[in-house]
Parts: C-alpha cells; structure tokens; sequence
C-alpha cells in the first residue's frame, strides 16, 4: 500500500438533522479504547431503540446498525491491539479510521436523540446519514468503491404539486455515468455528487398516476476498482429505492352566503286625546308627551283635531322629543262663573286631537341568498374568496349577520372526498373558512390528504 492510498477519502456532505453533543469535543482525550466502548455503546442503545420505531423506519436503522457493526469489526480489527492509544499517537490508515469513527459515533448519538424525541421524518435523515458514514468507512478501506442507495427525500411526492424532484442519498454516486430511472423512463438529471443525486419525476410517469401508487427508482452506478496507482471504472450493480406518489388533487367549491339582516320597517300609531274639566274656571296646561314603544323612531308626525277647543282652551303645534316621542302642547281653559260663589257655570272648557306618527323600526329579515362555485384544477391554489354582492345589502341595516354553507368536494385521482363547512362549523380536516364584511375567504392546508393506500 502506498502513501496515495493514506490520503482520508472525502467524507459525505454532513446533514445535521438533530444537533447533539459529540462523544468529546477533543479527540487527543479518547483512547482507542474509549472509543471502542463508545461505539459499542451507542449500537447497543440503538438497538433497544429500535422497537420504539414505526414500522416504515425500521429498515433504516437495521440498515445502520448492520454497517455500524462492521465498522465495529473493522475497528476491533486494525486497531484492537492500541486500545491505550490516543489519536496523536496514530498514523495513517490508523488516524483516518479513527476520526471517522469518531464521526461515526457523533451521526449515530444524532439518529438515536431523533428516535427517542419520536421526530419520524428526523430519523430518517439521522439514520441515513450515519448509514453513509459508517459504509463510506469500511468500503474506503477496501479496494472496491461500490456505490448504493441509502435513503430518499422527499419519500413521497403529489403530482402537480411542486416541482416533481427527488433526491437520492447514498455512497460513492459519482462514478462515471448512468441513467436513472423512474418505472423504466428515463428522469432528468439535475445535480450529482459523491453523496446524492437529484432527479426529476418523468411527465410520462406522473400523468399516468390515477391513484396512490409507489414507483421504484433504479440506477446502476459504477463501481471504482484501485490498486496502488491505478484506477478504474468498472460496471456495478443495480440499485433501488422506491417513491410513494399520489395523484393531482382538484378542488370544486360551491359557496351560499344567506345573511340576516336588521332591516327597517314603518308603520302608523295613533295616539287620541280628549281632555276636560268639571271646573267651569279651570285654568291649566294640557301638555302631552307620547312615546312610542321600545325600539320604534319617529319619522313624521301631526294633529288632526276632533274636539273644541272650548272656553279658550288650546292646541299647539307639535314638537318631536328626542327619537321616539313628541310632545303636543296644549292648554285647558273653562269659560267660568256667572254669579258669585261659583255659581252659573257659562261653560266647561274641552279639547280633543288625535296624533299620528309614522314610526321606523327594525327587525330581522333575509337578504337575498348569493351562491357562487369554482373548481380548480391544481394544488397550487390554496386559498379561494366568495364575496357578496354590496348592492344586495340595504344602506340603512342596522347589522347583518352572515351566515353560509360551504360544500367541498376533493378529488384525488379515482377518490372523491367531501368536507362541509359553515358559519357554525367553519374549520374542519384541514380547511379553514371565515366570513367578515360580506367576503367568506377559504383556505385548504397544503398538507390535506385523503385516506389513499
């Protein structure tokens, strides 16, 4: 083996999901042994873990822990004989493999912190990525680099929401070149490094997605082959990884907006007066304030005369009294006494009016009733507005309250899926609607899904 073949290999690109403290912040503290124990430790804690991962996951970290686990070997192995040692005493292949053990150790302190806080989409990074480094350890160490996949994101895609890519994560992706595909047909190839791929979901694959559906994405990567000074690209084995992906969502919205209204009305009251005397010298006001009934205003009035006045009796002009009464002033005046002693009454005063008011009131009524219904052909739109129409509201309400129906169908490939809404229930399985001014405004949550298998 040669100097050349000491040079550390570039490790992957770091993808930190869940910072968490490393085994030691200084490596010149840690024995090989130390280490060692470290590494052990922390595959035995990820191996009690495990049962606390969903069902979906668990592959991941038994992935991991095989790779871990021949890491452990190959460590135990070059380096089982120096377990008193600390880095600064290691040279070469022996430095190398420690400090990337030690990185190793830090990546899998990381998945384990993601399983036990329960962050499922977490885990699968933190895994994945300790997955890369332990395999990019021991195959660094051998004289054939073979590549391989090791985990994808997003793991699910919607069809006609986003842009329709993938990325691929995994070992020793850039050697030479390889199509990749999707169900046979060939993806666009957006970026390459050692450790990923983007690709982009063939239009042909997504326009045929009529229902959930999972696609497998497969690649064969070369593999490198080295000895000493030379190198070479040889073919190497078909990898795959599979992708969930759920058909386009269309949305049809059919609104009606129903308001009750405080709308005013009118009507006539009629208030009669009659008012006399038995003393014939009577002498005093006759003034009358009528009041109409609660929540009732005046809008016009006037008297009509039905009696007298007699005796010098009188009928003044009516005045409005704040909003809902008016006064009439009048005055009661008999004609007296035409000997002493009160005697010979010469006459009773008497007065007699009817007064009208034409009255406003208010009271709760319907306005007319405004529908409306649009459908949209995207996942892109996630907010819709229904307004109603301000020539339908009367200028002098005194309040509306608006109430609505909303009817909701998604469709979703071959599946339907209906959500009903209204200004009693106004949010429901992701939807969320409210109603102010006359404009009901509705927002659908970009992560709403059906129940698709």
């Amino acid at each position: 083996m040669t100097v050349h073949d000491l040079k550390k290999p570039r490790q992957p690109e770091r993808v930190d999901p869940h910072p968490t403290a490393a085994l030691s912040a200084n490596l010149d503290l840690i024995t090989v042994g130390g280490l060692l124990l470290g590494l052990r430790q922390v595959i035995g804690d990820l191996t009690k873990a495990l049962r606390d991962v969903s069902a979906d996951l668990q592959g991941q970290v038994q992935s991991l822990l095989g790779t871990a686990n021949a890491v452990l070997a190959e460590y135990d192995r070059r380096l089982g004989a120096k377990l008193d040692k600390t880095v600064s005493e290691l040279k070469g292949l022996e430095r190398r493999l420690f400090e990337d053990t030690q990185d190793l150790v830090d990546q899998m302190q990381r998945a384990l912190s993601s399983i036990l806080a329960g962050l499922s989409e977490t885990i699968l990074t933190a895994t994945g990525e300790a997955d890369i480094v332990a395999y990019n350890i021991v195959h660094s160490l051998t004289t054939t680099q073979r590549p391989r996949f090791v985990y994808i994101v997003p793991r699910s895609l919607q069809v006609g929401l986003g842009d329709p890519v993938f990325k691929v994560r995994g070992n020793f992706l850039n050697f030479g070149t390889y199509p990749i595909r999707v169900n046979g047909a060939v993806a666009a190839l957006v970026s390459r490094n050692d450790n990923e791929f983007v690709a982009r979901t063939p239009s042909e694959i997504l326009d045929r997605v009529q229902d959930a559906t999972t696609v497998g994405i497969a690649a064969s990567p070369p593999a490198r082959q080295r000895f000493l000074f030379w190198r070479r690209i040889v073919p190497g084995l078909e990898q795959s990884i599979s992708l969930k992906v759920y058909p386009k969502k269309s949305f049809t919205l059919h609104a009606r907006i129903y308001p009750v209204a405080s709308l005013p009305i009118e009507r006539d009251f009629q208030f009669p007066h009659y008012d006399t005397d038995d003393d014939c010298a009577i002498d005093r006001s006759s003034d009358r304030i009528w009041v109409l009934p609660p929540g009732w205003e005046v809008v016009r009035f006037g008297v009509t005369t039905t009696n007298g006045p007699s005796c010098g009796s009188s009928i003044g002009n009516p005045v409005q009294s704040g909003n809902n009464a008016v006064n009439v002033p009048a005055h009661l005046k008999g004609c007296g006494y035409s000997g002493p002693f009160r005697i010979g009454c010469k006459g009773r005063g008497h007065l007699g009016y009817r007064l009208d008011i034409r009255g406003k009131g208010y009271v709760d009524g319907p306005l007319t009733v405004f529908e409306d219904s649009t459908s949209v052909d995207s996942n892109n739109q996630r907010t819709f507005s229904f307004t109603y129409p301000q020539n339908q509201i009367p200028a002098d309400n005194r309040g509306i309250n608006w109430q609505y129906d909303l009817h909701i169908n998604i469709v979703q490939g071959s599946q339907v899926h209906q959500v009903q809404l209204s200004h009693v229930n106004p949010n429901a399985e992701g939807i969320s609607s409210r109603i102010d001014g006359g404009v009901l405004s509705v927002e659908i949550n970009a992560g709403i899904s059906l129940a698709l298998a």
